[in-house]
């Protein structure tokens, strides 16, 4: 059933004028009038195309509305043109998008005219009247499309990563990944997802749907481990240094095929101190890597030693961020991530907070909290991703339950990435928009778009 909710109608008086009566072309200049200006002016969604359109308090205003709606009006024209644009700062749209004048007081967009998600629009109509070559436009009424990404049920959000055309093979290969509650989704197959093409479900019989994961495509894991020797975790480094080994572990045990393991290890105290910094790939990487790593943090028995009285725990977080290189292509997958060992506390005042936040900003941060001066409001907030309280005799214990806990999640993340290849039946040189929707969950989906050849 459609939905049809209408904003407030609005009827301009009539204004009756003796013109000759003359001929007119919709691409030739005729004049405005005010004689019945089209009003009743709404918009409908088609069924089961997104949720129903709503209304704000400010008049002449939608939201949620379907990419492909029905625009509807009313009024006493031989014929009407409809206009409709991005806002992006306009006040008036001059798009006319309709090839041939409407003769009905309703039009509907499909195909290559399937607008853009969460996007505001202008729209407007303009009547022709045939007996005397005049015209007249509506007020401009705004809408905004449905935002499909991050709004769905369950918490599920879609993202998109990277998109690519094979061009002659009419194929379309959309990177993108899935994720419910912040935590990776891995397991998905075809069956799960749903692809529109111009706001229309494709054909079964005439288009081709493939998804595969990430192990089909190069993924790199960079891990950068910070580890704080200052003089407040003097009486910790042995734990610290025994949670360090057993993060390498967690790092390199993650069950991700076709995996480069690339690790950077820095003590820090007054300064930043590089003590590891390796990179291998192929059969046995993780193995490899966690050896070469374990021997680095021990020093080859010696143990991590003691630093300085002065922390600059701020600076060796802003520099640790800086070394994250996280990219997403259908080339291959880099995902940064950084784990910080240390109680949080900076004596030395060099850097502030506010700096070492703005420099984790979007990037996966880990903290891993030790000693009798443990700061965990700060840790907290510099451990974008997690923060684990290790400052007592049962947080050791339990860290290693937290770490095997990590391990499955950076695994969950690390295969939540998918390939979706489709093959299209469109040809020609036009634009097209592409959805790939997570089936069963309203809202749910991510939207890009090609050229075709």
């Amino acid at each position: 059933m459609q939905t049809n909710i209408k904003k407030h109608g609005w009827l301009l008086p009539f204004i009756f004028l003796t013109i000759s009566s003359c001929s007119f072309d919709h691409n030739s200049a005729v004049t405005q009038t005010n004689n019945s200006i089209p009003s009743g002016m709404s918009i409908s969604n088609p069924s089961g195309e997104s949720q129903a359109v709503t209304s704000t308090s400010s008049p002449g205003t939608y939201t949620n509305v379907s990419l492909t709606p029905t625009f509807s009006w009313t009024g006493s024209a031989d014929s009407y043109d409809i206009f409709i644009q991005p806002s992006n700062g306009i006040t008036v749209p001059a798009t006319r998008i309709n090839q041939q004048p409407i003769t009905t007081t309703s039009y509907s967009l499909s195909g290559p005219q399937a607008l853009t998600l969460n996007t505001s629009y202008l729209w407007k109509i303009r009547a022709y009247y045939k007996s005397n070559g005049e015209y007249s436009d509506s007020k401009v009424l705004t809408f905004t499309t449905v935002s499909l990404v991050n709004t769905g049920q369950s918490d599920y959000v879609m993202t998109l990563d990277d998109t690519q055309v094979e061009n002659p093979n009419y194929v379309i290969d959309v990177l993108f990944q899935v994720s419910q509650n912040n935590v990776g989704v891995a397991g998905l197959t075809a069956s799960d997802f749903e692809v529109y093409e111009d706001g229309q479900l494709a054909s079964s019989s005439e288009s081709a749907i493939k998804v595969t994961n990430i192990s089909n495509i190069p993924f790199t894991l960079q891990s950068v481990i910070l580890i704080d020797n200052s003089t407040s975790v003097t009486s910790n480094l042995n734990s610290v240094q025994n949670a360090a080994n057993t993060l390498t572990k967690t790092i390199t045990g993650i069950n991700i095929p076709n995996t480069t393991f690339k690790m950077k290890i820095e003590y820090f105290s007054d300064a930043v101190e590089s003590v590891f910094d390796g990179t291998e790939s192929g059969i046995g990487a993780g193995s490899r890597i966690q050896v070469e790593a374990s021997t680095a943090i021990n020093r080859g028995g010696l143990g991590i030693p003691q630093g300085a009285e002065s922390t600059d725990f701020y600076g060796a977080v802003i520099q640790g961020a800086g070394l994250l290189n996280s990219s997403y292509s259908l080339n291959g997958i880099t995902q940064g991530i950084m784990f910080v060992l240390s109680d949080g506390n900076d004596t030395q005042g060099t850097n502030d907070l506010t700096s070492a936040l703005d420099a984790v900003v979007n990037k996966y941060v880990y903290t891993i909290g030790f000693g009798a001066e443990m700061k965990p409001d700060i840790l907290s907030e510099i451990g974008t991703a997690g923060f684990y309280d290790a400052s007592s005799s049962s947080g050791l214990v339990n860290l290693q339950n937290d770490f095997i806990s990590l391990t499955n999640k950076l695994s969950n993340y690390a295969n939540s990435f998918y390939k979706l290849s489709y093959t299209t039946p469109k040809r020609g040189t036009m634009n097209h928009s592409i959805i790939i929707k997570l089936k069963g969950v309203q809202g749910t989906a991510i939207q890009t778009n090609y050229t075709g050849w």
